[in-house]
């Protein structure tokens, strides 16, 4: 009988041994507060700056769900681009931003909210006649593109979070009967479908 306790112990002792890393680090990828003093991974200070306000003005918080700073997607975007992207998107992004920082045009310890929300509405909000225009200057170009990435980026990011998965959008576990041929506010109330 002690022998069997001995290998059970052993037993479970090992599998603890080979799980522990990948438990550890799943629970710090999962950390739900945001951390204001985070270590970038990829990005540069000052690049972090003006992607957090990007991403802050792209999906803030409002009254009935959290914004895209309350689920860390400054940081699931810093982690993408270090662990997920080939080297070219990693040239993208930082090309990107670096193209954004120009645009800008001051330092970013100057920068102010309303200049992050002019570069967003001078490139999202533009007539289709300055459309036309950003395609003849590669440097606007590049600044477009790379604000359209991080927009459906964050989106992605945001839509993902198991906050939002599961506090915002309509979610359920576990899936019980078939019911065809309901509207969505019938099936969830309205809300789109987390999983």
């Amino acid at each position: 009988m002690e022998r069997r306790d001995v290998l059970k112990g052993l037993g479970l002792s090992l599998g603890f041994v080979v799980v522990s890393p990948s438990l550890i680090s799943l629970l710090q990828s999962c950390n739900r507060t945001p951390t204001l003093n985070w270590q970038p991974a990829f990005f540069d200070k000052n690049q972090i700056v003006v992607l957090t306000n990007l991403v802050d003005l792209i999906l803030p918080k409002t009254a009935d769900s959290p914004g895209a700073l309350d689920v860390n997607v400054p940081q699931f975007i810093d982690a993408y681009a270090k662990e997920v992207a080939n080297a070219e998107a990693q040239k993208n992004f930082t090309d990107g931003l670096t193209a954004i920082l120009k645009e800008l045009d001051k330092s970013v310890a100057n920068l102010k909210t309303t200049d992050y929300d002019g570069l967003l509405k001078k490139y999202f909000k533009a007539t289709a006649q300055a459309q036309e225009a950003f395609k003849n200057n590669p440097s606007e170009v590049l600044v477009l593109n790379s604000l359209t990435t991080l927009r459906s980026m964050s989106i992605w990011a945001y839509k993902t979070s198991e906050e939002v998965g599961e506090k915002v959008l309509a979610y359920n576990p576990i899936p019980g009967e078939y019911k065809g041929c309901l509207t969505l506010q019938e099936a969830s109330g309205g809300k789109a479908w987390s999983l």
